[in-house]
């Protein structure tokens, strides 16, 4: 699955940058934290090329529900999406933006 997504993420730049980043941390173990950041960042940026915009993560839900609906997504598959996206930008800001000591303990005994 990820050298499916590195494959059709390489048409953008950006991020597929941080993506690769994010998982040359993950796989040196270094920069727990950063990890998630640069996952989230590249999904961002990567919502941002394809929707022509420079909006934040948080404010692309509505906009991606409509991306999807234009192209003959189904409602369900709109509204499916654009809720995980909305819980994934939520669960980023509340827990990974703000280091969160959950996420700290688990990250520490991951590694040992």
């Amino acid at each position: 699955m990820i050298a499916e997504t590195r494959i059709w993420l390489e048409e953008y730049p950006e991020p597929f940058r941080l993506y690769t980043e994010a998982f040359g941390k993950k796989k040196l173990g270094v920069f727990q934290r950063n990890v998630l950041d640069d996952m989230r960042l590249a999904l961002e940026k990567l919502l941002q090329e394809i929707l022509g915009n420079q909006k934040s993560l948080e404010n692309q839900v509505s906009q991606i529900g409509r991306f999807i609906k234009e192209r003959g997504g189904s409602r369900e598959f709109s509204n499916l999406f654009q809720k995980m996206l909305d819980y994934y930008a939520k669960y980023q800001n509340d827990y990974v933006k703000h280091d969160d000591p959950w996420l700290r303990q688990k990250s520490n005994s991951s590694s040992k």
